[in-house]
């Protein structure tokens, strides 16, 4: 049950849209400019993503031995470390990120808990 409340925390998840959105505009693309994790208390945790645009994320739950939840980010891009372990999470382990061409760019952020 420890991602229902994780998964509860990233809906709050905070996407702030900057005004400094010319690495997106010339591509076309949203630029996704960094992604940071805060722990709380043992049953709170914040992913916070930084974007160059306002976006919402796809979010889907895979649940199972292995739960993760992943939220797809279309027409976006990353440029940073394809995996951030997450040291100090109670409720997540790691942040692995991935990039998909069809149907459509995306970048997939995958939060393992």
């Amino acid at each position: 049950m420890k991602w229902l409340a994780f998964l509860l925390v990233v809906f709050a998840v905070t996407v702030s849209a900057l005004s400094s959105a010319t690495l997106a505009a010339s591509s076309g693309l949203v630029a996704i400019e960094s992604i940071s994790h805060a722990a709380g208390s043992e049953a709170s945790e914040q992913l916070i993503f930084k974007l160059s645009e306002q976006i919402a994320p796809k979010i889907m739950m895979m649940k199972g031995n292995n739960p993760r939840l992943v939220l797809d980010f279309a027409n976006s891009k990353y440029s940073g470390k394809d995996v951030i372990p997450l040291a100090d999470g109670k409720l997540a382990t790691a942040v692995r990120i991935g990039f998909h061409q069809t149907p459509e760019q995306k970048t997939r952020v995958v939060i393992d808990l």
